[in-house]
């Protein structure tokens, strides 16, 4: 067998140059998808997998719910504190006016 011809060099530069451009690149600080997509990642089973949107909103889901509840519970306790404030405005003129206003008719005179 030869020596390989020269269109083998062309097909394997080709190759090389392809693989370069497309493929995942391990880089000195992790990986670069180059912004690309990574597609059909399964479901991670340890805490160091990657986890793909499906994943992710399923978890999500759940807290995002959370946080509306105790936001409408939060409101609803602002409305009450706001409504308690105004019943002790008004007892404090009652008390006030109770204590100014004389109690008996011979004080009045």
């Amino acid at each position: 067998m030869g020596p390989p011809s020269n269109s083998y060099y062309q097909w394997n530069g080709l190759l090389r140059n392809y693989v370069r451009d497309n493929a995942l690149c391990q880089t000195a600080s992790g990986f670069d998808a180059r912004s690309r997509k990574i597609r059909r990642v399964a479901q991670p089973e340890a805490d160091s997998d990657a986890s793909n949107k499906q994943y992710v909103e399923t978890c999500v889901k759940p807290l995002k719910d959370q946080q509306e509840e105790f936001e409408k519970k939060i409101i609803a306790f602002e409305t009450n504190m706001q409504a308690l404030r105004i019943m002790m405005d008004e007892m404090q003129k009652m008390l006030r006016y109770a204590t100014r206003a004389p109690t008996t008719p011979d004080a009045a005179q």
